[in-house]
């Protein structure tokens, strides 16, 4: 089902808790379960239907819970109408538990898994000597894996590295002119998921540099695909990111 509409955003706000109500009436589901506690949870949590289930995913506790008094207010009442909240990881639990007052028992931290029998070890040519599969962008801080690059490129020269590239996104692109890495970072098209555990396995290396200090989400599903293929991985040190992975395994 799709809640799209041609109407400008306000007026789409309202049209949309209607359409949500009339879906609930004509499907009659068991459960509502909203991922990422945004625009689209608070309408769910409007309609008052029980058991309704929330999803934290770390960038809407951070952008809801800091961008003004309308978000807060929508990210509060969320938290306070759902009868379950799902983390990603146990830091987050902690993190709501304490600023928002949310009871320990409603809060719970299923770790997020993968398909270990698709992604597994192969044996095949490691092709690519580091694996970066974030889009190039400021949000993932790219900009720090370029820098990375240009420290790597001073010791192994011919060293070789894959990044979907963006190019709008300058400052990458003008750091990677600068450090003359063009022969070093591939650009890679964006792959298939049923791509991924081939683009893992011919990997040596997989490195993630996306950073925040709010909890929730640090951990990216690629790294943990990556450590199923049998990558070592290299990860910021996000909040939660210890639940995960060992530092110096």
């Amino acid at each position: 089902y799709s809640t799209k509409t041609k109407h400008h955003k306000s007026i789409n706000f309202f049209l949309t808790y209607g359409i949500i109500k009339k879906l609930i009436k004509k499907i009659k589901p068991d459960v509502i379960h909203a991922h990422y506690l945004g625009t689209f949870s608070f309408l769910a949590s409007l309609t008052g239907f029980h058991p309704f289930i929330g999803t934290v995913w770390g960038s809407d506790i951070d952008m809801f819970g800091t961008r003004n008094y309308f978000t807060k207010y929508m990210l509060k009442h969320i938290l306070n109408k759902a009868d379950f909240i799902e983390t990603p990881d146990k830091t987050t639990k902690e993190f709501l538990v304490r600023k928002y007052k949310i009871k320990e028992q409603k809060v719970d931290f299923p770790y997020w898994g993968i398909k270990t029998t698709e992604f597994e070890p192969l044996k095949i040519k490691k092709s690519i000597d580091i694996a970066y599969l974030r889009k190039s962008s400021e949000k993932y801080s790219t900009d720090t894996f370029v820098q990375a690059m240009n420290l790597i490129k001073k010791e192994i020269p011919e060293f070789n590295s894959i990044l979907i590239r963006k190019e709008g996104y300058a400052k990458v692109e003008n750091m990677i002119k600068k450090y003359n890495l063009d022969k070093n970072i591939n650009t890679l098209k964006w792959a298939n998921h049923n791509e991924m555990p081939l683009l893992l396995n011919s990997s040596l290396i997989y490195v993630d540099s996306f950073h925040r200090n709010v909890p929730g989400g640090g951990m990216g599903i690629t790294a943990m695909e990556a450590m199923s293929c049998g990558l070592p991985v290299v990860l910021a040190n996000n909040p939660g990111v210890s639940d995960y992975v060992k530092h110096d395994y």
